[in-house]
């Protein structure tokens, strides 16, 4: 390589540092600064092309950390909105019917599924009605001594 080449370089290498080359200047000067022809005078030059090298690459995989967990927080939002929208909204179609199942009949008419439960409320009640907790506890708990 003459004087004249690496004068080139030099004074490519001078703008670079001024931060007056374009893109493909930069590139050029990359691959000049890796080859063999680059002596020790561009050793700075290779100091600084490979720590912007490191940065280049650490900001990539940031960005691309950022973009990952943005993507995520977006979904768990929709994910959030969605189950939070179908638990507010009445239900409709199939699943508003008021089934029972007595004396091993299926019974769908409301009118008679609600009485049939509050009749069973009001036994339920009325059984318990007088006794204090401590009472239904012992009741509760009989069985247990059996085992």
């Amino acid at each position: 390589m003459t004087n004249h080449d690496l004068n080139y370089w030099r004074q490519l290498a001078t703008r670079y540092f001024e931060a007056e080359t374009t893109e493909e200047e930069e590139t050029a000067l990359r691959r000049f600064a890796a080859s063999k022809s680059a002596d020790e005078g561009f050793d700075d030059l290779r100091a600084v092309m490979g720590l912007s090298a490191i940065g280049r690459q650490r900001y990539k995989k940031k960005r691309l950390l950022k973009r990952l967990t943005a993507t995520g927080v977006a979904a768990m939002v929709a994910v959030a909105v969605t189950v939070g929208w179908r638990m507010m909204s009445p239900a409709s179609g199939a699943d508003d019917v008021c089934v029972a199942y007595i004396g091993g009949k299926k019974i769908t008419n409301e009118k008679v599924v609600l009485a049939q439960m509050q009749a069973s409320m009001s036994d339920f009640a009325s059984a318990i009605e007088g006794q204090t907790p401590e009472d239904q506890l012992s009741d509760f708990f009989q069985g247990v001594e059996d085992f």
